[in-house]
């Protein structure tokens, strides 16, 4: 506890643009918001293929668009299509917010702006709507901005997602699974956005499973953004008094806004690491309520799919992947993954499986 309370001084309270290097396939650009400029990484397929959707890939809190750049270079190797992935401002090489402003002073809506322009650009440059890949709090910001009709999207993948419901069971697991002196270490750094992400041993415990090499974490935890909005958390809490009962968005808004059902595809993916003591628990949960989403809109005939009521019957991929799929929606697991799925050691059997989503979307 005393080697925490230390690393006060390791926290920082300034941010600078971010240029992390990128490889040879992948360019950066820029969109011009009213707020400023945000980074737009853009990866060209090696094939193309008519068939295939863009994916726009969604960051998480402290995150910036080359936490994707495993998948993005891979998928350009295997996957007919662009991919793209953003930072939101103070994140990545997105314009720098001071910390007060940033922490206190920026709502939910303003980050969802972020969101919702970068994804409009992608969708210019296509000429239709990609499929969202988005991660932890970028998975609540996503179903946020669709539930509201903002974008539109061909798909849905949510990986170590905040769900539809909220995300007090992210502090609830943070608090009694990953860091016990969390409240206490939070005190004492000034209740800093970052108190519990501050050395490496902490980043470790949060986002990554035990194959991960910790000396790694280093490295990793250099691009991370120095402080987060508090607002994009605290205002996807929900309501209720249940953590199995609470609500916050309802899966049908977010439906809606997937666009070219057909009937014989999956439009939502629900992604977990077995070893996510963060969003671990929720999987289940969101695909019931995403296929009941699903029902609701056959009923009003919105859609033309049959939607079985049978248990997901799982099956084994490979070492460490499991899917299961059922009336549109479905689960992956991947063995021994933490949180940052996309960043494990798992990365590439985890990509793969999202590849096989994409690909019948």
């Amino acid at each position: 506890m005393l080697d925490y309370l230390k690393s006060y001084w390791t926290l920082r309270w300034t941010q600078q643009r971010q240029f992390h290097p990128i490889p040879s396939n992948i360019t950066r650009h820029f969109v011009k918001t009213a707020a400023g400029d945000i980074e737009l990484l853009v990866a060209e397929p090696t094939r193309r293929s008519p068939e295939a959707a863009p994916i726009f890939f969604v960051h998480g809190g402290n995150g910036h668009a080359t936490v994707w750049l495993e998948w993005m270079t891979h998928l350009a190797e295997t996957y007919g299509a662009r991919t793209y992935a953003y930072s939101l401002r103070n994140h990545g090489a997105s314009f720098s917010v001071s910390y007060f402003r940033m922490v206190w002073l920026t709502s939910l809506d303003d980050l969802a702006s972020d969101l919702s322009n970068a994804v409009l650009e992608a969708t210019s440059r296509e000429g239709q709507a990609p499929i969202i890949v988005a991660h932890s709090s970028g998975g609540g910001l996503s179903q946020y901005i669709l539930s509201k009709g903002t974008v539109k999207a061909r798909a849905l993948a949510l990986v170590g997602a905040v769900p539809h419901f909220g995300n007090v069971h992210v502090y609830f697991n943070w608090f009694t699974r990953i860091d016990r002196w969390f409240m206490l270490r939070n005190f004492a750094h000034f209740c800093h956005p970052n108190s519990g992400l501050n050395t490496d041993r902490l980043v470790y415990n949060a986002f990554f499973g035990h194959e991960y090499p910790l000396s790694e974490v280093t490295e990793f935890r250099k691009w991370m953004a120095n402080y987060e909005c508090m607002w994009w958390p605290y205002s996807m809490g929900g309501s209720g008094f249940s953590i199995k009962t609470r609500k916050w968005l309802s899966p049908v808004a977010i439906l809606r806004n997937i666009v070219k059902w057909t009937g014989a595809e999956d439009k939502v993916l629900v992604m977990i690491g077995t070893e996510d003591l963060m969003m671990g628990g929720t999987e289940r949960r969101m695909v019931q309520e995403f296929q009941e989403g699903v029902r609701t809109l056959q009923s009003e005939k919105k859609l033309d799919i049959d939607v079985a009521k049978e248990n997901l019957a799982i099956e084994k991929v490979d070492k460490y992947v499991t899917e299961a799929r059922q009336g549109g929606v479905r689960l992956v697991e991947v063995l021994n993954a933490g949180h940052h799925t996309q960043n494990d050691v798992q990365w590439k059997e985890a990509c793969e499986a999202l590849r096989r989503f994409a690909e019948q979307a």
